[in-house]
């Protein structure tokens, strides 16, 4: 999975010199650094692969891993902004692949968060 390979895709406030950090001052650079990653990974993951190509390394049904992770991390504003952009993308292509699974979550989104 990318979140193996690259963390900065979970949402989450990494301590600053020791420091944990505070989740109000997180800066636009790093609002529009989480988003523009998320967004990668989710066009990844929402493009399907080339006839007579090599095994998709990113399917659709990992998305569904990734929003799992990113929901069992506590909650916070960034969580939330690279939740929203990661569905805004592969949300039509995961409710086609996935329906039951995908509606379970947006009732769980909608009545936890």
């Amino acid at each position: 999975l990318m979140f193996d390979r690259c963390p900065l895709t979970i949402p989450s406030m990494v301590s600053v010199h020791g420091k944990p950090a505070d989740l109000q001052m997180s800066s636009q650079n790093d609002r529009d650094r989480l988003t523009g990653l998320v967004t990668l990974l989710a066009a990844i993951m929402t493009c399907k692969p080339l006839r007579g190509g090599s095994k998709d390394p990113f399917p659709i049904e990992r998305a569904m891993d990734w929003i799992k992770a990113a929901l069992a991390i506590e909650p916070n504003p960034l969580s939330m902004i690279a939740l929203a952009t990661f569905l805004e993308i592969c949300s039509g292509r995961l409710l086609h692949e996935s329906k039951q699974e995908f509606v379970k979550l947006m009732v769980h989104l909608h009545n936890h968060y």
